[in-house]
């Protein structure tokens, strides 16, 4: 039986090391220690002292030294606990790979900790994933765990020393020197000098779902200390006898040494982890709260469903459908005590409250839901979120947290928890329970049916329920947060917009597709570029940033000019990824209107322009990079420059004119520079076509090792494609679209050199000029055949061989081109 046993035991082993090679990952055990490796990593646990360290095996260096976890205050080092291990093969949605799973067993505490460490094929990443085994008599609350504290990079020099905080929401984004940084989400550290290798290292949350996450980065004069953690308010119920594996699972890369690349693949990992899906919202949102608040937009009030139609039909009138829908947004807002539509969410309510949301011959959401698109809109709506309506909770105090009509919040200062007006300082709806949750599907079904494709949810931190009250005994705050977002994602489909206003974290990955980031205003200033800038990994990745409504009537710098406003689109649309409009199309001025369609559509690709100068000491970015391949750039030049000392914070502020006044500013970057040396990283020996998009200005050629400089008027944002000459034809630019053929240009142009022909394919808006700036590189343009419409073409600077093609159509599609030589 012993050798049976112990044959059965050296086969399993074998087979987890086939396993293992198979997927390029394996596991060794030597005296005390067991080591997971790949190609890349080697991660040693000592089961002797409940720590490990981990190698990089490019340059055989040790980066993280002794790290150890705390769960539930249990340390992993702790002399009483004893390690043992098991693995398993592991195949999931970030690839192949092997996971380490350390049991650690105390002699007088009789709860097992459980740590998982993965590695997958080939990566330079590695997960960490955390859990308990309760073997006591009595549940408990696990509130928070350490789940990585450790010393980094012994011995290292700290030159130009960087880090990025993660945050999300409102919480100002910023790369800075400082020493000991704490936040939510993630961080990057980043160092090195200039013309070498950095040295860069990101930690944060991976998948999202029970708790938020926390990460620190502390310098010393000789390494760093790091530290990651999941903290809930509640916490996770583990009944006695049971294990708790968490699936809020950390992240750790050092593999990487440019920062922008390394932060870029964390946000892929972000999205395949946690199944993002954010696709659908390509059009501008015309927000009916900003266009008739008299601070705002000052126009009438048309927020109800008669009125929402009405400007959406004075919007078509415009000619504005040709390049987009038009999302419309009913903003039912009430503000009333003690009685509103919150929580009901029904026609009956909708019809009631505000004067009315839902007026005759629109009177249901269906009616109008259907009426909205008909006339080619896209129909949204908006919810105060866990608002009470003092109706709805006698009526069904069982829907209510702790199940009580009227359960008194603690007078803490945390205003958010119910709401702020008058006496009402009661919980609100429990997004646990089985009665509210199927009220709630029922909602989103109705509003499925009804064609609404998305909702704004504002307040949202009124549904964040620190104190529980939870039907479900299991739920943390976390969950029950994010179950909120998750019922309407599902509820609507994908998609829809499911629009999170200023809410704590990242929760809510996954089941949100925009995240709001600035409070009430309707301009574009520094501060707010930046923090959503900085960000530029997760934006268009994992969520689509909001930097809320725009109103070109109040671009910034005054007096009003049409580069003001341009600037205010272009900015929007580089650093965020959506276009919210706070005044009615109809009440815009033509240039306006027209500028704003060089905005539209959205692009949907889940990439955004990189802040290149965002790790040379500037406070805020002025230079934005959106690398379409290595020979096309579309490269942003933002001029931040003003006398004042600091940029307006409050919201009374910014709906003031600025304190200061914007100036004039030269800004350059050095184009054979590697990326995150703040370089564009063109290739030094090549030359390149430079176009000015809003100037339609050819800037002109320039060779990969020199500088390109620009002086910006005050405020101004220029916006430049670059491409690498060729020795054959090509486009340098169309005047559809700021993105200059990557949005309108459906088959990018080839060259067919046997017949000299440049062809290619354009979204061409109909009754307009559609233009593409081509360089003839030595050939002598002669005719220009389109399937539909006309076309001609004219020299713009013949010495320089820069030339436009000038497509005409009656009819708005796709028209495929030729340009013969």
């Amino acid at each position: 039986m012993k050798n049976s046993l112990k044959f059965l035991t050296l086969c399993f082993i074998a087979s987890i090391f086939v396993c293992c090679q198979q997927s390029d990952a394996f596991i060794k055990e030597k005296g005390n220690e067991v080591t997971l490796e790949n190609q890349r990593l080697q991660i040693i646990y000592d089961l002797e002292n409940g720590s490990y360290d981990v190698l990089d095996k490019k340059n055989g260096k040790t980066i993280i030294a002794d790290a150890i976890y705390e769960i539930a205050g249990m340390k992993s080092s702790a002399l009483e606990y004893k390690h043992t291990y098991t693995s398993k093969v592991v195949t999931d949605s970030l690839g192949s790979g092997i996971t380490l799973i350390i049991h650690s067993v105390g002699e007088k505490n009789t709860n097992e900790l459980l740590y998982e460490i993965t590695l997958y094929r080939n990566e330079g990443f590695f997960t960490l994933n955390w859990g308990l085994k309760n073997n006591g008599d009595n549940s408990f609350q696990l509130k928070n765990s350490k789940i990585l504290v450790t010393e980094a990079y012994h011995n290292y020099h700290f030159n130009n020393y960087y880090v990025l905080d993660g945050e999300s929401s409102e919480f100002q984004t910023h790369v800075d020197d400082t020493t000991n940084l704490i936040c939510k989400n993630n961080l990057l550290v980043t160092f090195g000098e200039k013309g070498q290798e950095k040295n860069s290292l990101v930690i944060g949350g991976l998948t999202y779902n029970e708790f938020e996450k926390y990460a620190q980065a502390e310098k010393l004069d000789d390494r760093l200390k790091l530290a990651l953690w999941a903290e809930d308010p509640v916490g996770k119920k583990i009944d006695p006898g049971t294990s708790f594996i968490s699936s809020d699972k950390f992240f750790v890369n050092f593999s990487i040494d440019n920062r922008f690349d390394l932060l870029e693949d964390y946000g892929k990992k972000l999205t395949v982890a946690n199944n993002v899906d954010i696709s659908g919202v390509d059009f501008p949102i015309l927000n009916f709260w900003y266009a008739y608040v008299d601070k705002y937009g000052g126009d009438e009030f048309k927020n109800n469903s008669t009125g929402t139609l009405e400007m959406l039909k004075e919007a078509n009138k415009t000619g504005f459908g040709k390049y987009s829908r038009i999302g419309i947004r009913l903003e039912p807002d009430d503000y009333a005590e003690p009685n509103n539509q919150q929580g009901w969410w029904d026609d009956e309510h909708w019809q009631e409250y505000k004067g009315g949301q839902l007026l005759e011959p629109l009177e249901t959401m269906k009616k109008w839901g259907n009426a909205i698109v008909e006339e080619g809109g896209v129909p949204l709506i908006y919810f105060q979120t866990s608002r009470r309506s003092e109706d709805y909770a006698l009526a069904y105090p069982g829907h209510m947290l702790f199940n009580e009509s009227h359960k008194l919040r603690p007078n803490d200062g945390n205003r958010m928890g119910g709401w702020w007006n008058g006496g009402n300082k009661y919980w609100g709806y429990d997004f646990t329970d089985p009665g509210f949750i199927q009220h709630m599907q029922e909602v989103y079904a109705y509003l499925k049916e009804s064609k609404i494709k998305g909702v704004k949810f504002d307040y949202p931190l009124t549904g964040w329920s620190y104190e529980g009250g939870f039907e479900d005994p299991y739920a943390t705050t976390s969950w029950a947060y994010r179950n909120i977002f998750k019922l309407a994602y599902e509820g609507l489909g994908k998609g829809c917009d499911i629009h999170e206003r200023l809410g704590r974290s990242d929760i809510t990955l996954g089941v949100i597709t925009t995240n709001r980031t600035e409070n009430d205003n309707d301009i574009v200033i520094p501060p707010m570029v930046s923090k959503t800038g900085l960000r530029w990994y997760k934006n268009r990745v994992v969520y689509h940033c909001d930097q809320d409504a725009r109103n070109p009537f109040r671009a910034h710098p005054r007096p009003l000019n049409r580069y003001a406003w341009q600037s205010m689109y272009t900015m929007t649309y580089v650093t965020s990824g959506r276009m919210e409009i706070g005044k009615y199309f109809h009440k815009m001025e033509d240039e306006m209107l027209y500028d704003l369609s060089r905005v539209t559509p959205l692009h949907q690709q889940a990439k955004s322009a990189r802040p290149i100068d965002a790790f040379s000491g500037k406070k805020y970015p002025e230079i934005y990079d959106f690398e379409v391949n290595e020979d096309w750039h579309l490269l942003t030049f933002y001029n931040t420059k003003w006398s004042g000392k600091e940029w307006p914070k409050s919201l009374k502020e910014r709906a003031e004119d600025l304190p200061g006044e914007m100036l004039p500013a030269t800004i350059e970057v050095e184009l054979s520079a590697a990326t995150d040396d703040g370089g564009l990283g063109l290739a030094a020996s090549n030359e390149y076509y430079i176009w000015d998009y809003w100037n339609n200005n050819f800037i002109g050629k320039q060779k990969g090792n020199t500088n390109l400089s620009q002086e910006l008027k005050a405020g101004e944002a220029r916006m430049m494609a670059i491409h690498k000459v060729k020795k054959h034809p090509q486009f340098i630019s169309t005047n559809r679209h700021i993105m200059q053929g990557y949005v309108d240009m459906t088959q990018k142009p080839v060259w067919d050199e046997s017949k000299k022909v440049l062809a290619g394919a354009s979204k061409v808006p109909e009754n307009e000029d559609y233009k593409i700036v081509m360089a003839s590189n030595g050939f002598d343009p002669e005719d220009v055949i389109v399937s539909d419409g006309t076309a001609k073409w004219e020299w713009i600077n013949q010495d320089q061989g820069i030339f436009e093609v000038v497509i005409r159509s009656q009819y708005s599609g796709e028209i495929k081109w030729q340009v013969e030589f």
